[in-house]
């Protein structure tokens, strides 16, 4: 904040206790303090190069930036308005609040049968679960298992889940892997079966996102379905290789196992 031009006369003594404590705590001067109840003369207190009045912060300014540990501390020294200072309070404690719920997980676990219900759909009341059905030797499974890795520490709002499949359901079929189910309000909202729709074996991170977000289960930055991206990427280069009558490149195979 600039600094303010210091006058050369004497000024009254006619500040509230809230003033005090304001000047005491280097928040405003002396001066600001009467200049704010009109007592000095504002012209007195222009910057001469800039003829502008130099005010200090409002009270409103100084709630925004005090923390919660200090509101004690204020109302130790007799904050005239208690009022506003309850409504500073519980708007804080609901911004904590609401910063505590987007960050509430962070990580992929696994789970037993036993803790599906609690984990899941139980959990679900309050938060969008993604909950992923894996067998090791699946390679899809794996591709999933990598990009759900990166997505648990990125969305924190979101549960991200696996559990095997024949621990969840008894004799779930390999063909139908990877299974992901998406939980919200205590029940299954969308499930995807198989990784063609993620990008077959091309499956990164971002395609899940993109995925995710049609479902509003995430707001993602991504501008465009990275999946049709990569189609459109090696349609265009299949054209080309075509009109100058060249072969396939190995990297040309659209497998979507």
């Amino acid at each position: 904040m600039a600094a303010i031009i210091e006058p050369t006369y004497a000024i009254s003594d006619e500040l509230t206790e809230w003033d005090e404590i304001l000047i005491k705590k280097g928040i405003k001067t002396h001066e600001q303090c009467l200049l704010d109840k009109g007592i000095v003369d504002p012209s007195r207190y222009l910057n001469k190069k800039k003829e502008v009045i130099i005010e200090g912060p409002s009270e409103a300014d100084l709630l925004d930036q005090a923390k919660l540990d200090e509101l004690d501390e204020l109302e130790e020294d007799l904050y005239d308005d208690s009022r506003t200072l309850d409504e500073f309070r519980a708007k804080r404690i609901a911004e904590m609040k609401a910063a505590a719920v987007q960050n509430r997980f962070g990580s992929y676990d696994e789970i037993s049968k036993d803790e599906y219900i609690r984990e899941v759909t139980e959990c679900s009341k309050t938060c969008w679960v993604v909950i992923h059905l894996y067998q090791d030797s699946e390679i899809g499974c794996n591709l999933v298992d990598e990009a759900l890795l990166q997505l648990a520490p990125k969305f924190k709002h979101v549960k991200f889940l696996k559990i095997r499949s024949t621990m969840a359901v008894e004799n779930w079929p390999n063909s139908r892997l990877p299974a992901l189910f998406l939980y919200h309000e205590g029940e299954m909202k969308h499930q995807l079966i198989g990784i063609s729709e993620l990008g077959g074996k091309t499956l990164k991170a971002d395609n899940l996102e993109w995925y995710l977000s049609t479902k509003e289960v995430v707001k993602t930055d991504l501008e465009e379905d990275p999946v049709r991206t990569y189609v459109s990427s090696k349609i265009s280069k299949l054209s080309a290789r075509a009109k100058r009558g060249t072969g396939l490149d190995s990297d040309d195979d659209f497998d979507s196992d």
